[in-house]
């Protein structure tokens, strides 16, 4: 997942298949991000300065997602 902000500093999160996916409270999965959906992930740093996502949580803007630049997260 390649996130950007509003200023286009960009972030790359990887996701592997025990990468957990939420969305309101519900269960999600990859294919149901959306372009322009605010993503906040949890993980590991790696050396690129990439993350690997254990979990992802993210919605539509409004939706209460805090996250990097209001598109997305690292950390």
């Amino acid at each position: 997942i390649t996130i950007s902000d509003a200023s286009g500093a960009t972030a790359t999160i990887r996701v592997t298949a025990s990468t957990t996916y939420d969305t309101a409270g519900a269960t999600g999965s990859l294919t149901d991000i959306a372009v322009g959906d605010q993503v906040r992930a949890r993980g590991v740093m790696n050396t690129d300065g990439s993350l690997t996502a254990g979990s992802v949580h993210y919605g539509a803007a409004g939706e209460g997602v805090d996250g990097f630049g209001g598109r997305g997260h690292r950390g």
